[in-house]
């Protein structure tokens, strides 16, 4: 397994963070570099990817397959979007049934509205006819 092999992410950084580039490898936690441009932040990261593969050999610790957060967060994010799937069609039934009661109340608005008019129309017309 070489370090070329694991994906890299390139990111610019902000004049704040003193502007370039910072590379990252998702699947190797805290493995980074950086440059000013982004050839330079990836030649650095594939320096730090041979640091950390050989330190994490030399500690006895596991070593990701290449693509390994990249399939995690896939993973993720399909639960995240059948989640906001759920939620958006529980929205809706709701926002379907206070719509519904919108009607209804909008009807029973007009029917009071129409029934004040007809009311003070024939209050209007006994008046006259006294």
């Amino acid at each position: 397994m070489t370090n070329q092999s694991y994906p890299i992410v390139i990111l610019p950084l902000n004049d704040e963070d003193g502007g370039g580039f910072t590379a990252i490898a998702p699947d190797l936690v805290g493995c980074r570099g950086d440059g000013a441009t982004e050839a330079e932040a990836v030649t650095d990261l594939r320096m730090a990817i041979v640091e950390w593969l050989d330190e994490a050999r030399a500690l006895g610790r596991r070593i990701p397959q290449p693509g390994e957060q990249a399939e995690r967060m896939i993973a993720a994010r399909r639960q995240i979007e059948q989640l906001i799937d759920e939620l958006m069609i529980e929205v809706d039934a709701k926002l379907l049934g206070l719509s519904e009661r919108v009607k209804n109340l909008e009807t029973l608005r007009n029917r009071w509205v129409a029934s004040s008019a007809e009311n003070q129309l024939a209050s209007a017309y006994s008046f006259e006819k006294h």
